[in-house]
C-alpha cells in the first residue's frame, strides 16, 4: 500500500513538473467574484436616493404650488423605488436591467409628478415611453435616443445585441473597437449615452464571455432616466411649448437633449469623485470587470 502511494505521488509530481514547463511556469487562475454587497452599502444607497427623491419632490411641489410635505413624502417614496431598481439592475442575472429599470421608472414617475393633481406612471421601452394615469394612457418617443439607436444600428462599427438589450432594458450594441480609450491605467470597456449601451471587445471576459461591466452601465441608464424624466424633460417641455408648433411637437415627442446637457455640465467633476460613478461601482463591487 505504501509502495503504491509513493509511486502515485511520484507520477503526480512528474506530471505537475511537465505541465509547469509546458506552460512556461505560468499557473492560470480564474478569479472568483467578490463578496456580496453588504447591507450597509445597500441601506446607504437607499437613504441617499430617498433624500434625492424627497428634495426633487419638494421642489416640484413648490413650483406647482402644492403641499410641500406631501411632495417631499411622495418624492422620498419614489427615491426608495429608484434605489431598489438600481440595486436590481446591478445584480448579475438575465433580465435584471429590464426589471430594475421598470421599478426605478415607477419611482422616477412618483418624484417627477410630485405636486400634480394626479400621478402619471411612465415606463421606458427603448426610446419609447408608455404613460398611464387613472383615466388615460399615452405614448411618447424620445427623439435624441431614437436618432442614437438608428445611427448605431446603421454604423459599420456597431451591431445590436438583441439578447443583451432585452436583458438590460436598453439598446445594447457591440462595438468593434477593443476599448474606448483609457482612464488612468484602465481601459474604458463600455459607454452608456442617449439610452444606449456600447460594449467594446474588452468588455467580454476572454474565458467566460461574461460582460459584467454591463451591470455597471445598467445603473447609469437608470441614473439617466432620473435626470431625463424628473428634471430635464419637464423643463424642456415648458420651453418648447411656447415655440411655434411646440404643442403639436410635444403631443407624442420629446426632444430629449436637456438631460444629457445637464449631465455634460457636470463632466468637469473628476472621475473618481462623480457621485454617479461611485454609486455604480458600489453596487457592482462584487463583480469582476
Amino acid at each position: 500500500m505504501l509502495r503504491r502511494l509513493i509511486i502515485w505521488s511520484w507520477v503526480v509530481i512528474c506530471a505537475m513538473h511537465f505541465a509547469s514547463s509546458t506552460l512556461d511556469g505560468q499557473i492560470i487562475v480564474y478569479p472568483m467574484e467578490g463578496p456580496a454587497i453588504s447591507a450597509g452599502v445597500r441601506f446607504e444607497n437607499l437613504a441617499i436616493n430617498m433624500a434625492i427623491g424627497s428634495a426633487t419632490g419638494l421642489v416640484w411641489a413648490r413650483i406647482r404650488h402644492a403641499s410641500e410635505p406631501k411632495g417631499a413624502l411622495q418624492g422620498a417614496a419614489g427615491g426608495a423605488l429608484m434605489s431598489v431598481g438600481r440595486q436590481i439592475a446591478a445584480t448579475a442575472f438575465n433580465g435584471s436591467g429590464f426589471v430594475g429599470r421598470e421599478i426605478s421608472a415607477t419611482g422616477v414617475s412618483l418624484t417627477a409628478t410630485s405636486g400634480e393633481p394626479k400621478t402619471t406612471l411612465t415606463f421606458p421601452v427603448g426610446p419609447v415611453s408608455l404613460a398611464f394615469s387613472r383615466d388615460s394612457y399615452d405614448w411618447r418617443v424620445n427623439v435624441a435616443d431614437f436618432i442614437a439607436i438608428v445611427g448605431l444600428s446603421l454604423s459599420p462599427n456597431t451591431r445590436l445585441d438583441l439578447g443583451r438589450s432585452l436583458s438590460s432594458g436598453a439598446a445594447v450594441f457591440r462595438d468593434r473597437h477593443s476599448s474606448f480609450g483609457q482612464r488612468g491605467d484602465f481601459d474604458i470597456m463600455a459607454i452608456s449615452e442617449f439610452g444606449t449601451i456600447r460594449l467594446s471587445r474588452s468588455a467580454f471576459d476572454p474565458f467566460t464571455g461574461k460582460t459584467n461591466v454591463m451591470y455597471h452601465e445598467n445603473v447609469h441608464i437608470l441614473q439617466d432616466d432620473y435626470f431625463q424624466d424628473a428634471i430635464g424633460l419637464p423643463v424642456e417641455r415648458e420651453l418648447i411649448q411656447h415655440l411655434p408648433f411646440g404643442r403639436r411637437f410635444l403631443r407624442h415627442l420629446d426632444l430629449g437633449v436637456a438631460g444629457p446637457m445637464l449631465e455634460g455640465a457636470m463632466s468637469p467633476i473628476p472621475y473618481e469623485s462623480r457621485p454617479w460613478e461611485r454609486e455604480a461601482y458600489a453596487l457592482t463591487a462584487n463583480l469582476r470587470y
